[in-house]
Protein backbone atom coordinates (compact mmCIF):
# COMPACT_ATOMS: atom_id res chain seq x y z
CA UNK A 1 0.00 0.00 0.00
CA UNK A 2 2.85 2.37 0.77
CA UNK A 3 4.37 1.71 -2.65
CA UNK A 4 1.01 2.28 -4.30
CA UNK A 5 0.53 5.60 -2.53
CA UNK A 6 4.08 6.63 -3.40
CA UNK A 7 3.45 5.67 -7.03
CA UNK A 8 0.28 7.75 -7.14
CA UNK A 9 2.11 10.66 -5.55
CA UNK A 10 4.90 10.45 -8.11
CA UNK A 11 2.39 10.28 -10.96
CA UNK A 12 0.68 13.39 -9.65
CA UNK A 13 3.99 15.20 -9.34
CA UNK A 14 5.00 14.20 -12.88
CA UNK A 15 1.66 15.43 -14.22
CA UNK A 16 2.12 18.77 -12.43
CA UNK A 17 5.70 19.18 -13.66
CA UNK A 18 4.69 18.28 -17.23
CA UNK A 19 1.90 20.87 -17.24
CA UNK A 20 4.30 23.44 -15.77
CA UNK A 21 6.84 22.60 -18.48
CA UNK A 22 4.19 23.05 -21.19
CA UNK A 23 3.27 26.42 -19.70
CA UNK A 24 6.90 27.58 -19.63
CA UNK A 25 7.51 26.35 -23.19
CA UNK A 26 4.46 28.29 -24.36
CA UNK A 27 5.74 31.39 -22.56
CA UNK A 28 9.16 31.04 -24.24
CA UNK A 29 7.48 30.65 -27.65
CA UNK A 30 5.35 33.72 -26.98
CA UNK A 31 8.39 35.83 -26.01
CA UNK A 32 10.31 34.53 -29.03
CA UNK A 33 7.46 35.44 -31.37
CA UNK A 34 7.11 38.86 -29.76
CA UNK A 35 10.78 39.61 -30.42
CA UNK A 36 11.44 38.02 -33.80
CA UNK A 37 8.12 37.20 -35.50
CA UNK A 38 6.16 39.48 -37.82
CA UNK A 39 3.88 41.88 -35.97
CA UNK A 40 0.94 41.48 -38.35
CA UNK A 41 -2.27 40.28 -36.73
CA UNK A 42 -3.45 38.43 -39.84
CA UNK A 43 -3.95 34.76 -39.16
CA UNK A 44 -1.85 32.37 -41.21
CA UNK A 45 -3.25 29.18 -39.75
CA UNK A 46 -5.24 26.96 -42.18
CA UNK A 47 -8.95 27.58 -41.79
CA UNK A 48 -8.55 31.14 -40.51
CA UNK A 49 -9.41 34.18 -42.63
CA UNK A 50 -8.04 37.73 -42.41
CA UNK A 51 -10.16 39.78 -40.01
CA UNK A 52 -11.24 42.64 -42.24
CA UNK A 53 -11.50 40.89 -45.61
CA UNK A 54 -15.19 40.15 -45.43
CA UNK A 55 -15.56 39.59 -49.16
CA UNK A 56 -13.38 36.49 -49.21
CA UNK A 57 -15.04 33.09 -49.33
CA UNK A 58 -15.16 31.16 -46.11
CA UNK A 59 -11.90 29.25 -45.83
CA UNK A 60 -13.03 27.08 -42.96
CA UNK A 61 -14.51 24.38 -45.19
CA UNK A 62 -12.89 20.96 -45.18
CA UNK A 63 -10.14 20.36 -47.69
CA UNK A 64 -12.22 17.51 -49.12
CA UNK A 65 -14.73 20.09 -50.40
CA UNK A 66 -12.13 22.00 -52.39
CA UNK A 67 -12.49 21.88 -56.19
CA UNK A 68 -9.54 22.21 -58.52
CA UNK A 69 -10.03 24.99 -61.04
CA UNK A 70 -7.96 25.38 -64.18
CA UNK A 71 -5.67 28.43 -64.07
CA UNK A 72 -6.74 31.44 -66.09
CA UNK A 73 -5.27 34.80 -66.98
CA UNK A 74 -6.78 38.02 -65.74
CA UNK A 75 -6.80 41.02 -68.01
CA UNK A 76 -5.70 44.20 -66.29
CA UNK A 77 -8.56 46.70 -66.17
CA UNK A 78 -8.31 50.38 -65.36
CA UNK A 79 -11.10 52.26 -63.66
CA UNK A 80 -12.46 55.19 -65.68
CA UNK A 81 -11.56 58.66 -64.49
CA UNK A 82 -14.19 60.53 -62.49
CA UNK A 83 -16.78 62.36 -64.58
CA UNK A 84 -16.60 65.27 -62.11
CA UNK A 85 -13.05 66.12 -63.19
CA UNK A 86 -12.83 68.96 -65.72
CA UNK A 87 -11.79 67.92 -69.23
CA UNK A 88 -9.13 69.62 -71.34
CA UNK A 89 -9.11 68.64 -75.02
CA UNK A 90 -5.91 68.31 -76.99
CA UNK A 91 -6.77 67.79 -80.68
CA UNK A 92 -4.25 65.75 -82.67
CA UNK A 93 -4.41 66.03 -86.46
CA UNK A 94 -2.45 64.65 -89.36
CA UNK A 95 -0.30 67.09 -91.24
CA UNK A 96 -1.69 68.18 -94.62
CA UNK A 97 0.87 66.12 -96.56
CA UNK A 98 0.01 63.00 -94.53
CA UNK A 99 -3.72 63.03 -95.41
CA UNK A 100 -3.36 61.38 -98.83
CA UNK A 101 -4.57 57.77 -99.15
CA UNK A 102 -1.66 55.29 -99.36
CA UNK A 103 -3.63 53.26 -101.98
CA UNK A 104 -5.22 55.71 -104.44
CA UNK A 105 -3.44 58.89 -103.32
CA UNK A 106 -6.78 60.76 -102.99
CA UNK A 107 -7.21 63.34 -100.24
CA UNK A 108 -8.67 61.75 -97.07
CA UNK A 109 -11.47 63.42 -95.06
CA UNK A 110 -12.25 63.25 -91.35
CA UNK A 111 -14.24 60.17 -90.36
CA UNK A 112 -14.61 60.18 -86.57
CA UNK A 113 -12.76 60.98 -83.34
CA UNK A 114 -10.89 58.44 -81.24
CA UNK A 115 -10.71 59.68 -77.63
CA UNK A 116 -8.18 58.51 -75.04
CA UNK A 117 -8.43 59.91 -71.50
CA UNK A 118 -5.34 60.24 -69.33
CA UNK A 119 -4.96 61.88 -65.94
CA UNK A 120 -3.11 65.20 -66.21
CA UNK A 121 -1.77 66.91 -63.08
CA UNK A 122 -0.83 70.59 -63.08
CA UNK A 123 1.78 71.48 -60.44
CA UNK A 124 0.74 73.96 -57.75
CA UNK A 125 0.81 77.54 -58.94
CA UNK A 126 2.38 80.22 -56.78
CA UNK A 127 1.45 83.82 -57.43
CA UNK A 128 1.33 87.16 -55.68
CA UNK A 129 -2.12 88.56 -54.95
CA UNK A 130 -2.10 92.33 -54.98
CA UNK A 131 -4.75 94.15 -52.98
CA UNK A 132 -5.38 97.46 -54.72
CA UNK A 133 -7.35 99.69 -52.36
CA UNK A 134 -9.02 102.65 -53.94
CA UNK A 135 -8.47 105.93 -52.08
CA UNK A 136 -11.15 108.65 -52.23
CA UNK A 137 -10.71 112.30 -51.35
CA UNK A 138 -13.08 115.20 -50.94
CA UNK A 139 -12.19 118.24 -53.02
CA UNK A 140 -13.99 120.58 -50.64
CA UNK A 141 -12.56 119.61 -47.23
CA UNK A 142 -9.69 117.31 -48.23
CA UNK A 143 -11.20 114.35 -46.31
CA UNK A 144 -9.72 111.00 -47.39
CA UNK A 145 -11.30 107.56 -47.27
CA UNK A 146 -9.94 104.25 -48.55
CA UNK A 147 -11.33 100.78 -49.11
CA UNK A 148 -10.72 98.38 -46.25
CA UNK A 149 -8.72 95.17 -46.50
CA UNK A 150 -10.82 91.97 -46.31
CA UNK A 151 -10.79 90.20 -42.91
CA UNK A 152 -7.77 87.96 -42.31
CA UNK A 153 -7.11 85.42 -39.53
CA UNK A 154 -3.46 86.56 -39.18
CA UNK A 155 -3.37 90.05 -40.73
CA UNK A 156 0.42 90.68 -40.68
CA UNK A 157 1.48 87.21 -41.84
CA UNK A 158 2.16 88.29 -45.42
CA UNK A 159 0.20 85.37 -46.91
CA UNK A 160 -3.43 84.92 -47.87
CA UNK A 161 -5.92 82.80 -45.85
CA UNK A 162 -5.82 80.24 -48.68
CA UNK A 163 -2.05 79.92 -48.22
CA UNK A 164 -2.47 79.36 -44.49
CA UNK A 165 -5.05 76.65 -45.21
CA UNK A 166 -2.67 75.03 -47.72
CA UNK A 167 0.19 74.93 -45.19
CA UNK A 168 -2.09 73.55 -42.45
CA UNK A 169 -3.34 70.83 -44.82
CA UNK A 170 0.19 69.76 -45.73
CA UNK A 171 1.25 69.68 -42.08
CA UNK A 172 -1.80 68.13 -40.42
CA UNK A 173 -3.64 66.18 -43.11
CA UNK A 174 -0.65 65.06 -45.22
CA UNK A 175 1.68 64.72 -42.22
CA UNK A 176 4.59 66.63 -43.76
CA UNK A 177 7.07 68.09 -41.26
CA UNK A 178 7.63 71.82 -41.53
CA UNK A 179 11.22 71.47 -42.71
CA UNK A 180 10.01 69.52 -45.76
CA UNK A 181 7.32 72.11 -46.46
CA UNK A 182 10.06 74.74 -46.23
CA UNK A 183 12.12 72.82 -48.82
CA UNK A 184 9.11 72.60 -51.16
CA UNK A 185 8.71 76.38 -51.04
CA UNK A 186 12.45 76.91 -51.56
CA UNK A 187 12.28 75.06 -54.88
CA UNK A 188 9.96 77.87 -56.01
CA UNK A 189 12.25 80.58 -54.55
CA UNK A 190 9.83 81.34 -51.71
CA UNK A 191 11.25 82.27 -48.32
CA UNK A 192 8.80 80.72 -45.84
CA UNK A 193 10.89 79.32 -43.01
CA UNK A 194 9.60 76.75 -40.54
CA UNK A 195 9.66 79.18 -37.58
CA UNK A 196 7.18 81.50 -39.25
CA UNK A 197 4.95 78.63 -40.35
CA UNK A 198 5.07 77.15 -36.84
CA UNK A 199 3.81 80.43 -35.34
CA UNK A 200 1.05 80.58 -37.94
CA UNK A 201 -0.12 77.06 -37.07
CA UNK A 202 -0.16 77.95 -33.37
CA UNK A 203 -2.27 81.04 -34.14
CA UNK A 204 -4.63 78.96 -36.26
CA UNK A 205 -5.01 76.48 -33.38
CA UNK A 206 -5.93 79.31 -31.01
CA UNK A 207 -8.47 80.69 -33.47
CA UNK A 208 -10.09 77.27 -33.87
CA UNK A 209 -10.25 76.54 -30.11
CA UNK A 210 -13.93 77.62 -29.77
CA UNK A 211 -14.85 75.07 -32.47
CA UNK A 212 -12.80 72.40 -30.67
CA UNK A 213 -14.59 73.21 -27.40
CA UNK A 214 -17.97 72.76 -29.08
CA UNK A 215 -16.87 69.43 -30.56
CA UNK A 216 -15.62 68.29 -27.14
CA UNK A 217 -18.93 69.23 -25.57
CA UNK A 218 -20.69 67.25 -28.28
CA UNK A 219 -18.65 64.18 -27.30
CA UNK A 220 -19.52 64.65 -23.63
CA UNK A 221 -23.22 64.97 -24.50
CA UNK A 222 -23.17 61.54 -26.13
CA UNK A 223 -23.43 58.16 -24.44
CA UNK A 224 -20.11 56.63 -25.55
CA UNK A 225 -16.64 57.61 -26.72
CA UNK A 226 -13.26 56.01 -27.22
CA UNK A 227 -10.08 57.33 -25.66
CA UNK A 228 -6.41 56.51 -26.10
CA UNK A 229 -3.05 58.20 -25.81
CA UNK A 230 0.04 58.22 -27.97
CA UNK A 231 3.50 59.37 -27.01
CA UNK A 232 5.26 62.22 -28.79
CA UNK A 233 8.40 64.25 -28.40
CA UNK A 234 8.54 68.03 -28.13
CA UNK A 235 12.03 69.37 -28.75
CA UNK A 236 11.95 72.91 -27.35
CA UNK A 237 9.50 73.00 -24.45
CA UNK A 238 9.94 75.21 -21.42
CA UNK A 239 11.36 73.47 -18.31
CA UNK A 240 11.50 70.05 -20.01
CA UNK A 241 14.31 68.01 -21.50
CA UNK A 242 14.11 67.35 -25.27
CA UNK A 243 14.08 63.57 -24.62
CA UNK A 244 11.12 63.69 -22.23
CA UNK A 245 7.95 62.06 -23.50
CA UNK A 246 4.78 64.03 -23.92
CA UNK A 247 1.39 62.61 -24.85
CA UNK A 248 -1.46 63.32 -27.20
CA UNK A 249 -4.75 62.23 -25.62
CA UNK A 250 -7.03 61.13 -28.46
CA UNK A 251 -10.77 61.24 -27.84
CA UNK A 252 -13.14 59.96 -30.53
CA UNK A 253 -16.84 59.47 -31.09
CA UNK A 254 -18.26 57.46 -33.98
CA UNK A 255 -21.24 58.92 -35.77
CA UNK A 256 -23.12 59.16 -39.05
CA UNK A 257 -21.31 60.21 -42.21
CA UNK A 258 -19.69 63.57 -41.59
CA UNK A 259 -20.59 63.56 -37.88
CA UNK A 260 -17.69 61.55 -36.41
CA UNK A 261 -15.42 63.51 -34.07
CA UNK A 262 -11.73 62.96 -33.28
CA UNK A 263 -10.05 65.39 -30.87
CA UNK A 264 -6.39 65.62 -29.86
CA UNK A 265 -5.47 67.02 -26.44
CA UNK A 266 -1.81 67.70 -25.68
CA UNK A 267 -0.59 66.77 -22.18
CA UNK A 268 2.82 66.32 -20.56
CA UNK A 269 1.74 63.01 -19.01
CA UNK A 270 -0.99 60.40 -19.21
CA UNK A 271 -1.83 60.47 -15.53
CA UNK A 272 -5.37 60.56 -14.15
CA UNK A 273 -4.94 64.25 -13.34
CA UNK A 274 -4.08 65.00 -16.98
CA UNK A 275 -6.92 62.95 -18.48
CA UNK A 276 -9.71 63.72 -15.98
CA UNK A 277 -10.60 67.22 -17.34
CA UNK A 278 -11.58 65.67 -20.68
CA UNK A 279 -14.18 63.33 -19.15
CA UNK A 280 -15.73 65.71 -16.61
CA UNK A 281 -19.52 65.84 -16.90
CA UNK A 282 -19.79 62.73 -19.07
CA UNK A 283 -22.33 59.99 -18.42
CA UNK A 284 -22.02 56.76 -20.38
CA UNK A 285 -19.42 54.27 -21.55
CA UNK A 286 -15.74 55.09 -21.97
CA UNK A 287 -13.91 52.59 -24.21
CA UNK A 288 -10.12 52.28 -23.89
CA UNK A 289 -7.22 49.87 -23.87
CA UNK A 290 -5.94 48.18 -20.71
CA UNK A 291 -4.16 51.21 -19.23
CA UNK A 292 -5.03 51.16 -15.52
CA UNK A 293 -5.65 54.92 -15.33
CA UNK A 294 -8.89 54.58 -17.33
CA UNK A 295 -10.20 51.88 -15.02
CA UNK A 296 -9.40 54.00 -11.97
CA UNK A 297 -11.13 57.04 -13.49
CA UNK A 298 -14.28 55.04 -14.21
CA UNK A 299 -14.22 53.76 -10.63
CA UNK A 300 -13.99 57.30 -9.24
CA UNK A 301 -16.82 58.55 -11.49
CA UNK A 302 -19.94 56.50 -10.85
CA UNK A 303 -21.65 57.88 -13.95
CA UNK A 304 -18.93 56.44 -16.23
CA UNK A 305 -18.71 52.75 -17.10
CA UNK A 306 -15.46 51.40 -18.52
CA UNK A 307 -15.45 49.31 -21.69
CA UNK A 308 -12.41 47.41 -22.96
CA UNK A 309 -11.16 47.54 -26.54
CA UNK A 310 -11.84 44.28 -28.41
CA UNK A 311 -8.99 44.97 -30.85
CA UNK A 312 -6.54 44.96 -27.93
CA UNK A 313 -8.14 41.86 -26.43
CA UNK A 314 -7.90 40.07 -29.77
CA UNK A 315 -4.12 40.49 -29.83
CA UNK A 316 -3.68 38.10 -26.91
CA UNK A 317 -5.62 35.36 -28.71
CA UNK A 318 -3.77 36.10 -31.96
CA UNK A 319 -0.44 35.73 -30.12
CA UNK A 320 -1.59 32.36 -28.79
CA UNK A 321 -2.39 31.19 -32.31
CA UNK A 322 0.84 32.26 -34.01
CA UNK A 323 3.49 29.65 -34.56
CA UNK A 324 1.31 26.63 -33.73
CA UNK A 325 0.55 23.87 -36.22
CA UNK A 326 -1.87 21.85 -34.14
CA UNK A 327 -5.49 22.67 -33.39
CA UNK A 328 -5.83 26.04 -31.73
CA UNK A 329 -8.51 25.24 -29.18
CA UNK A 330 -10.07 28.11 -27.23
CA UNK A 331 -7.85 30.82 -28.78
CA UNK A 332 -9.06 29.89 -32.26
CA UNK A 333 -12.69 29.88 -31.12
CA UNK A 334 -12.23 33.32 -29.54
CA UNK A 335 -10.82 34.72 -32.78
CA UNK A 336 -13.73 33.34 -34.78
CA UNK A 337 -16.23 34.90 -32.35
CA UNK A 338 -14.42 38.25 -32.48
CA UNK A 339 -14.42 38.07 -36.27
CA UNK A 340 -18.23 37.80 -36.23
CA UNK A 341 -18.46 40.70 -33.77
CA UNK A 342 -16.28 42.91 -35.98
CA UNK A 343 -18.37 41.95 -39.03
CA UNK A 344 -21.54 43.10 -37.22
CA UNK A 345 -19.75 46.29 -36.19
CA UNK A 346 -18.79 46.98 -39.83
CA UNK A 347 -22.39 46.44 -40.95
CA UNK A 348 -23.68 48.85 -38.30
CA UNK A 349 -21.07 51.43 -39.28
CA UNK A 350 -22.05 51.20 -42.96
CA UNK A 351 -25.75 51.45 -42.07
CA UNK A 352 -25.12 54.60 -40.01
CA UNK A 353 -23.41 56.27 -42.98
CA UNK A 354 -26.31 55.80 -45.40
Amino acid sequence: MDLQRENESLKSEVFFLKSKLDELEELVRHLHRGRFAAKSELLSHPGMTPLFEQDLNDKQADESNEIAVAPHKRSASRKPLSKDLPREDLVLELAEEERSCPCCKDQMSESHDKISEKLHIKPAQYLVRRYIRKVYSCKSCQEIKEAKMPPHPIPKSGVTPESLAHIATMKIIDGLPLYRIEQIFKRHELDLNRDRMSRWLINIGELLKPIKDLMHQDILNGDMFGIDETSMQVLAETDRRPDQKSFMIVQAREGPLGKSIVLYHYEKSRSARAIEPYIQGFTGAMVSDGLSVYQSLSTEHENISHGGCLAHARRKFADAVKGKKKRMGIAKEALLILKEVFAIESQLKMASQI
